[in-house]
C-alpha cells in the first residue's frame, strides 16, 4: 500500500464505532473501503454541512455558545480517538517484544 492515510482513517472509524452497542452520533458510518481501479476509496455517511460551510453561511461569526459547543464536542472526540490510536500504536510494539 503506497499511502495508507485513507485505510489508517477507514480502521479508526471502525475501531471507533465498534466500541459503542449503537451508531455513535457525530460519527460517520463506514460503508465500504476498498480499491477502484488505481483510487482508494473510502465511503462514509455525509452528516451535513461541514463547518467551514457552516461558519460561511453565518457570515464568518459563531455565537459564542455555538464555539463552546463545537470545543466541547471536539474534546470528547480528541479523548476517544487519542485512547484508541494510543491502544492501536502499541499493539505492533507489544507483539516485536514478545
Amino acid at each position: 500500500m503506497k499511502r495508507p492515510q485513507l485505510y489508517n482513517e477507514y480502521r479508526v472509524m471502525k475501531d471507533t464505532i465498534s466500541k459503542y452497542k449503537t451508531q455513535p452520533d457525530g460519527i460517520p458510518e463506514v460503508y465500504w473501503y476498498g480499491n477502484f481501479g488505481d483510487y482508494n476509496v473510502l465511503v462514509m455517511e455525509c452528516l451535513g454541512p461541514s463547518l467551514e460551510t457552516l461558519f460561511k453561511r453565518l457570515h464568518n461569526n459563531f455565537s459564542f455558545k455555538t464555539s463552546l459547543m463545537i470545543a466541547d464536542q471536539m474534546v470528547n472526540l480528541f479523548f476517544t480517538l487519542s485512547y484508541l490510536v494510543l491502544k492501536l500504536s502499541t499493539n505492533p510494539f507489544i507483539s516485536t517484544v514478545m
